[in-house]
């Protein structure tokens, strides 16, 4: 009775295990890379979710110039999470995006394109969300020296496009354009709201009637995130107390 494998057989065995091996890794490869994709996605929306509970709580923006997550860990994050490729995530502010730098561990993020990095907006798209009637003068009645305090879903440096003929108001269900000089930029937190002069005469009723901004602003995003010109919307005009 023969006992064993002769050399052949073995090397037979070897080679068909070989190319079974070699069919399989780059399937093994590629549901390895999708898991590394979806958890990265998972820790980014995260990362968002804190983001936004930051901004919330504190009432103010993320700085711009702090690009790490560890001011966000203890009330807002658990631990500071890496990506799975073992590179920290990347806070971009100014385009209102949290960023990992993907498989190559490089930010790509120029020249119009993402290259393999993964980024998630952290705010709404950018739009005029609140609009206060400020009665500068004490009158109890809309004058030509009152003021709008305007606040936006995202940062905008857009200052010299605060004119009258970006905005228009609906009075009574009437749209009323403006023309250039009856809204001007006077200052802003560095951020997302802004102070600007009505100088118009036209008569208004906070509460009742509101203020329609065009697309001619736009926020700070830069390529590949933008910029992004501010939605064709209207907000009700509340006074400001």
């Amino acid at each position: 009775m023969r006992k064993g494998f002769t050399l052949i057989e073995l090397l037979i065995v070897v080679t068909i295990i070989a190319v079974l091996a070699g069919a399989a890794i780059p399937y093994v490869q590629e549901y390895i890379e999708d898991a590394r994709i979806s958890r990265c996605k998972a820790d980014l929306n995260e990362i968002k979710n804190a983001l936004i509970r930051y901004e919330l709580d504190k009432g103010k923006a993320w700085p711009s110039t702090d690009t790490a997550i560890t001011n966000l860990v203890g009330p807002y994050l658990a631990k500071a999470l890496i990506d799975p490729w073992g590179t920290p995530y990347y806070i971009d502010s100014g385009n209102s995006v949290v960023i990992s730098y993907g498989p190559n561990r490089t930010r790509d993020s120029a020249g119009g394109n993402l290259g393999d990095d993964i980024a998630v907006d952290f705010r709404p798209p950018f739009a005029l969300t609140k609009a206060y009637w400020i009665d500068a003068d004490k009158s109890g009645s809309v004058t030509s020296k009152d003021q709008f305090s305007l606040r936006f879903s995202r940062p905008t440096t857009q200052d010299t496009n605060f004119v009258g003929t970006s905005f228009s108001l609906e009075i009574n269900g009437v749209t009323v354009a403006l023309a250039a000089g009856e809204i001007g930029y006077v200052s802003s937190d560095g951020y997302r709201t802004f102070l600007v002069n009505y100088v118009a005469s036209t008569q208004f009723v906070p509460g009742r009637d509101s203020l329609f901004v065009d697309s001619a602003i736009q926020d700070t995003a830069v390529a590949p995130f933008g910029p992004n010109t501010c939605l064709a919307n209207k907000v009700a005009i509340q006074a400001l107390q």
